[in-house]
């Protein structure tokens, strides 16, 4: 998506604002938001790239959007500028002529490439992504065998189910899956897919023993999601039975958690967590919890950002 925008000057350049924008930001102020394909869901840590148009390398400013997808840029020089929005897999550039009057419209990240998830009987996770205004691909247990067709995508979203635990851990599907993800492409995988995950990294371990609780009190561990959610600790539904309950004796210096919580025997044990030791950028992303009618608005907004992580 890219707009070109010309505006006159319109009086003497107000005051710095304070905490969120509520109303025209006149001079040489460059701000606004963030946000998913479809505008209705604001996108944190996203880097943004101020430049000149006439000189990608003429000392280019950058900074990061807030909780609220917002940014900000002051001092600007006049001239014709370049935002370059990127956080993962997703990218958006938009044009300006500074001064400007107001906000830049809106940045709507779009995926690289196609976006596909393999379906899972207890994990909706392409609900979601569709929400923000994304289209995915659906793969079938054939595509996995094929290591062209998974490299079409930007990611790949595996969602909870008996097919992802017991059929996406061949030989052939763990060596197709290791090979996307060292070549840059980032998984999703929730749940019951743990058996697709032990298939690239046989070194981890988990049980399929977690008890149904309605509400577990969860502490947020990553600084990024707490800071998005405004909170660090939420309340995870895992009203389904037999989840995977991750082995506490897993590597987790290179499984980074996101969430742990205290259930059963186990203490303060990780319950989602991302690994990015991969080539070329790929990043692999795992959850006990996930999209099924259980699901809080917490976890809607944890999944949210997941999407964006990756």
């Amino acid at each position: 998506m890219t707009f070109t925008i010309a505006a006159l000057l319109a009086g003497c350049k107000s005051d710095e604002p304070t905490g969120q924008p509520t109303g025209p930001v006149l001079g040489n102020t460059v701000q606004g938001y963030v946000k998913s394909a479809n505008g209705t869901v604001p996108v944190s840590g996203v880097y943004v790239n101020l430049l000149s148009v006439s000189d990608n390398a003429d000392n280019p400013d950058s900074t990061y959007s807030d909780a609220n997808g917002f940014y900000k840029f002051a001092s600007v020089s006049d001239g014709n500028k370049r935002l370059i929005f990127s956080k993962g897999s997703f990218r958006d550039t938009i044009n300006i002529t500074v001064p400007i009057s107001g906000n830049v419209p809106d940045a709507r990240l779009e995926s690289a490439k196609p976006l596909a998830f393999y379906w899972g009987e207890f994990d909706d996770i392409q609900s979601i992504i569709r929400g923000m205004g994304y289209t995915l691909d659906s793969l079938s247990l054939s595509d996995f065998d094929n290591l062209a067709t998974l490299q079409l995508h930007s990611i790949i979203f595996i969602n909870c189910g008996v097919s992802s635990r017991d059929d996406l851990n061949t030989t052939t599907i763990s060596n197709n899956l290791n090979t996307y993800l060292n070549s840059g492409g980032k998984i999703y995988a929730s749940d019951w897919a743990f058996g697709c995950v032990k298939g690239i990294h046989s070194e981890l371990n988990g049980t399929y023993d977690g008890d149904a609780v309605d509400s577990l009190l969860s502490n947020v561990v990553y600084a990024a999601l707490q800071t998005y959610l405004g909170k660090s600790t939420v309340r995870i539904n895992y009203n389904l039975s037999s989840w995977l309950s991750l082995d506490p004796n897993n590597n987790y210096s290179q499984n980074i958690p996101f969430t742990r919580a205290t259930y059963q025997t186990l203490t303060n044990n990780p319950t989602a967590f991302f690994r990015e030791t991969y080539s070329a950028g790929g990043k692999l992303i795992y959850t006990t919890y996930h999209n099924e009618a259980q699901a809080s608005a917490d976890m809607v907004k944890i999944l949210q950002f997941f999407v964006f992580e990756l």
